[in-house]
Formats: C-alpha cells, sequence, structure tokens
C-alpha cells in the first residue's frame, strides 16, 4: 500500500480539479456527481438541491485534472 506525499495532495487537490467550481476564495463546490437535495428545513432558501460544498486544499481520490485551453 502505497502512501501519497504531501506534494501528490496538492497536485491532486479540489482547486486544481475539473470539478471544482470556486465561489469565494479558498472554497467552493464539487460538481463531480449531481446536486443533493439538501432540505426544505429554511423556508427562505431558494435553492433546495446543492452542490458539496468543498475547500480548495481538499482531495477525494476522483481527481480529474482541469482542460487546458
Amino acid at each position: 500500500m502505497s502512501q501519497e506525499t504531501p506534494d501528490e495532495h496538492v497536485a491532486t487537490s479540489c482547486q486544481r480539479c475539473r470539478c471544482f467550481h470556486e465561489h469565494s476564495p479558498g472554497s467552493g463546490d464539487c460538481h463531480r456527481f449531481p446536486p443533493s437535495f439538501a432540505g426544505d428545513g429554511i423556508p427562505n432558501e431558494k435553492h433546495r438541491w446543492k452542490h458539496p460544498l468543498v475547500q480548495q486544499h481538499n482531495w477525494c481520490g476522483e481527481f480529474q485534472p482541469r482542460l487546458k485551453g
């Protein structure tokens, strides 16, 4: 079983993944899968279907490099 080094974690972190959509410095949404229902406990909430909130330095093991363009 191999251990990833800190440099490998940076190389495959959310900020470098094509599924990451930043919406504020350091955090964003992961669009790897469709949004999931977030509940209806807040009546004023307009968007009840949400993508998971992630930090740019997180990683999940399903990294997909950004397309160069």
